[in-house]
């Protein structure tokens, strides 16, 4: 991604730049991003400001009947106007929570963002000391806000706030909790959370009767001097619409004259000068469903000029200077993707969107095929940018162009993803907008059910192609002296391998940097052979040649135990039955996220091989008379194989009248290596007795399997007394090398009653 900007200092000439080359000076003036401090918990449970006659008991924490608190875990980069980025840490104000995308809050800045990527915040803001700002500066008197999240008061001292109303702040705290009274509602000062709030500059008027008010979605940087400048979260008053790719406005609350900026930038509020309009419980469905069936054709037609766009601006020029085949890595089934979207666009002018779709569902497919290439285009584009002098030039050449503005393929990459995701999205509006009884609702619903499949289709693909190539980088960069430690094989119990998660933590004492990788099999703790410059934004990519050395053994999650306890805010401890390891994270939020992941890994482990092992229960195993027969002894004596001896393996014995067979674990060392009695319910069965050499990072190697028919085992017994002492040979084995021959001792009781 790409940035535009100028050296301070130096000269006023703006350009673009990559974002990965430089990191926001932290010393500068930021925005207030949360209401809460990590210590706020620690707080006397009755403290009195400064400026204060009364005594506040401590608030819980918020609660609302509009939304709740979550604490994003990764960051998430907006693709379209109506998406909600976010970064690592920061606190999301969430109003709707339904499906795997919820609809958010945050400084100002409201829409939405992928579930998965936050958790639920679990700490309250903290209680007012002093009636200072987030600097420490006195506060400035008499500031009027516009609430951005309902609040309802939980205790004396607090006020409920709706969205929309205007608030005068008389105070504010560092812990981000605010002073003041909702204006023209009541006159009864209280606290509530500050960033429930947005304030309005001093010179703030009311909007123009013909005016509109909108969201800013991404920065903006004026071109020209005819044109606005904005940031993401600015709260813009549009006074002009007569174009529709550039709107007249200017930012709420400012005089001045209107300036132009790009409508697509911006999201237009569906209310007016401070309120965000409620949906009228009488407005007709059909009104609503015409304007969600109005949103799919405008985005469809702006995703095929997106793809349009791309061809024109980037294939046709990179086409010069790449062969076939590196253009076709890099631009996959682009060509069909389009011609399919332009297809879509026309069908929904002519057709009801169920219809279409549930018609066109086979020609989707395109979206599957591209999105199962994206990843390894996005490496080839990489790999290009690195190695290709020619191609490097002519990309950045591609940027330079007006529609693009500065920003790489890459991000146009991801659009066909970003599609496929929003259809189901759109599907579940026009569901809710339109009657059950309606004749288009059947198809509507089927439609969603296909496309909701075929996301899942999508994710999966993606999903099992990332694993891939981060469990291909781990065999090639992580240097190891254990044995059997193949990365790309599959696990003992879990089936495939799948990487989970890496970073960066600290041993708590010597501080030093460990590398951690997360699979959902065992978790390694590494050392990087060179040095990382910027250790807090690392972060393992296929396409990186990082390489790492590992520290200590694996640790395998079925041992293993997470503890949290400290106190100390950033240490938690890790231990198996051999080994405990302290580590430290840089902040608290980072500890927890931590724990949680590999807690989270534990449970699955656990939960995983239970269900594999439960796959050894019999369905239908024979049934018998609850009568026994015959008592049967069995001894397994030793194994022929020398190179099995002081090895660890499994014995799985078997019959037909068995729910599951008996599995036990032995070492090879000992004679007899097994023995136990059975008690046989009928004599016309087969013993099968399986044995594996057990591996610690792979699945376990049999040995071999033998069959014996109980019926042969009593004509014997008929005419020979004592023990019977049979040579096996073992079958079915994947050991190189001669075949394994077991030795068994069968003691067969017939009872007199047969």
């Amino acid at each position: 991604m790409r940035w535009r900007g100028r050296i301070q200092g130096k000269n006023d000439t703006n350009g673009w730049f990559p974002k990965s080359y430089v990191k926001l000076n932290e010393n500068a003036p930021q925005k207030q991003t949360s209401v809460e401090s990590s210590h706020s918990q620690q707080q006397s449970s009755h403290i009195t400001p400064s400026n204060s006659q009364h005594v506040f008991p401590p608030p819980s924490q918020p609660t609302s009947t509009s939304g709740q608190w979550f604490v994003a875990l990764y960051q998430f980069d907006a693709v379209e106007p109506t998406d909600l980025s976010l970064k690592i840490g920061e606190r999301i104000f969430v109003t709707e929570l339904e499906g795997e995308w919820w609809k958010g809050t945050v400084d100002g800045r409201s829409g939405i963002f992928p579930a998965n990527y936050v958790e639920k915040a679990q700490s309250v803001p903290a209680l007012p000391l002093t009636a200072v700002n987030a600097s420490g500066d006195s506060v400035e008197s008499d500031r009027k806000g516009r609430v951005i999240a309902a609040f309802e008061a939980t205790a004396d001292n607090q006020i409920s706030l709706h969205v929309g109303d205007q608030v005068q702040v008389k105070n504010t705290t560092p812990g981000g909790w605010w002073e003041g009274n909702v204006i023209g509602k009541e006159e009864k000062t209280g606290w509530f959370p500050g960033n429930y709030v947005q304030l309005i500059s001093a010179a703030s008027t009311p909007i123009g009767p013909n005016s509109k008010l909108a969201d800013a979605a991404f920065d903006y940087e004026a071109q020209h001097a005819d044109e606005l400048s904005f940031k993401a979260g600015d709260v813009i008053e549009v006074v002009e619409q007569t174009d529709n790719e550039w709107w007249k406005g200017r930012i709420s609350g400012q005089s001045g004259e209107s300036l132009l900026f790009p409508s697509n930038f911006v999201q237009l509020r569906s209310g007016g000068a401070y309120e965000l309009k409620p949906r009228n419980p009488n407005h007709s469905n059909l009104k609503q469903s015409e304007q969600v069936r109005k949103e799919l054709i405008e985005t469809e037609a702006r995703f095929a000029d997106d793809l349009l766009m791309v061809r024109n601006v980037f294939m046709k020029p990179l086409a010069t200077v790449l062969s076939e085949g590196d253009l076709n890595k890099l631009f996959l089934n682009w060509n069909e993707l389009i011609k399919l979207s332009k297809r879509i666009h026309q069908g929904l002018l002519k057709k009801p969107p169920g219809e279409l779709f549930c018609r066109r569902i086979d020609a989707f497919e395109e979206f599957v095929r591209f999105c199962e290439g994206q990843q390894s285009a996005i490496e080839h584009l990489n790999h290009l940018e690195k190695t290709n002098e020619t191609f490097r030039k002519c990309h950045l050449k591609c940027q330079e162009n007006d529609a693009v503005r500065g920003v790489t393929l890459s991000y146009y990459l991801l659009l066909p993803m970003a599609r496929i995701t929003r259809y189901p999205l759109i599907f579940e509006k026009l569901l809710k907008e339109t009657d059950a009884k309606d004749e288009d609702y059947e198809a509507l619903h089927n439609a969603h059910q296909l496309l909701q499949a075929l996301c899942a289709r999508v994710n999966n693909a993606i999903s099992e192609m990332q694993n891939t190539s981060f469990l291909c980088w781990s065999q090639r960069n992580i240097k190891t002296s254990i044995k059997h430690l193949e990365f790309t094989s599959e696990t003992r119990e879990l089936g495939p391998r799948k990487f989970l998660q890496s970073g960066i933590v600290y041993k708590q004492k010597s501080h030093k940097m460990l590398i951690v990788l997360l699979y959902n099999d065992m978790l390694i703790l590494t050392t990087p052979d060179e040095h990382i410059v910027k250790p807090d934004d690392f972060k393992i990519q296929p396409s990186e040649d990082t390489k790492l050395t590992i520290y200590k053994s694996p640790l395998i999650l079925k041992d293993l135990k997470v503890d949290s306890s400290s106190s100390d805010s950033t240490t938690f401890e890790l231990k198996n039955q051999e080994l405990t390891v302290q580590l430290k994270a840089n902040t608290n939020n980072e500890k927890m996220f931590w724990v949680n992941q590999i807690r989270k890994a534990v449970d699955d482990y656990d939960m995983n091989a239970q269900l594999n092992r439960a796959k050894d229960i019999k369905k239908n195993h024979e049934v018998f008379d609850d009568s026994t027969v015959a008592e049967m002894s069995i001894e397994f004596v030793n194994l022929s194989r020398p190179d099995l001896q002081n090895k660890s393996i499994i014995i799985s014995t078997d019959l037909p009248q068995f729910t599951q067979p008996i599995t036990q674990q032995v070492t090879v060392a000992t004679t007899p290596l097994l023995q136990f009695k059975l008690d046989l319910k009928s004599l016309k069965q087969d013993l099968t007795a399986s044995f594996k050499l057990i591996q610690t990072y792979r699945p376990d190697i049999m040995i071999g399997e033998f069959k014996q028919d109980i019926m042969q085992l009593v004509r014997i017994a008929a005419h020979h007394r004592g023990p019977i002492l049979r040579n096996l040979e073992l079958e079915k084995g994947e050991m190189s090398g001669k075949k394994c021959e077991v030795v068994v001792k069968f003691v067969i009781n017939i009872k007199e009653t047969l």
